[in-house]
């Protein structure tokens, strides 16, 4: 059987370690402030198969594992499945109709590009570049200036210039 769309797939155990790392981080920051949906997403990621990609737990499993009830856990997936975090579908196994559960690509942050195009994860520093201090008196002088004036704007409640322009002004050659 063959993925639905949107889910999340891997060739090898350690694909499926790296992607299944960046999807609990992006469900921990989309669903933070439900624990049920937290906990339930925790033993998926542990159910999710290497091989298949899914994971095929019943409800009362589901239930018995994050200690939820099952209404209750009912409730967690589709809420889940309504933040497009899982991705639902039906496999037949020995015969049987059974309830698959796969994790969604739809959470991931999609890489963008940094300065001098180096491959940059939405939300996270740029680690690969590293600010360059001033190195003379007059680039000093110019960076305390810019943020003191970025400081007066803010206290004024005017929006000044981003971090992003405050860091080039300060590796900036004069």
């Amino acid at each position: 059987m063959t993925a639905p769309p949107g889910a999340l797939t891997w060739r090898s155990a350690a694909e499926r370690n790296r992607l299944l790392r960046l999807w609990r981080s992006a469900v921990l920051a989309t669903f933070g402030n439900s624990s049920r949906c937290v906990r339930l997403a925790w033993v998926l990621s542990d159910s999710f198969n290497s091989k298949t990609g899914y994971a095929y737990a019943s409800n009362p499993y589901l239930a018995d594992e994050t200690h939820i009830p099952e209404n209750k856990m009912r409730e967690a997936l589709r809420a889940l499945e309504l933040g497009r975090a899982i991705t639902r579908g039906w496999v037949t196994h020995n015969g049987k109709r059974q309830r698959v559960i796969y994790p969604s690509a739809a959470l991931l942050p999609r890489p963008s590009l940094g300065h001098g195009g180096v491959p940059r994860q939405v939300g996270h520093l740029n680690l690969s570049r590293r600010p360059r201090l001033p190195k003379t008196e007059l680039e000093r002088a110019r960076l305390a200036a810019s943020l003191r004036e970025d400081g007066k704007h803010r206290a004024r409640g005017e929006h000044g210039p981003t971090d992003e322009e405050l860091e080039d002004a300060a590796t900036t050659k004069y």
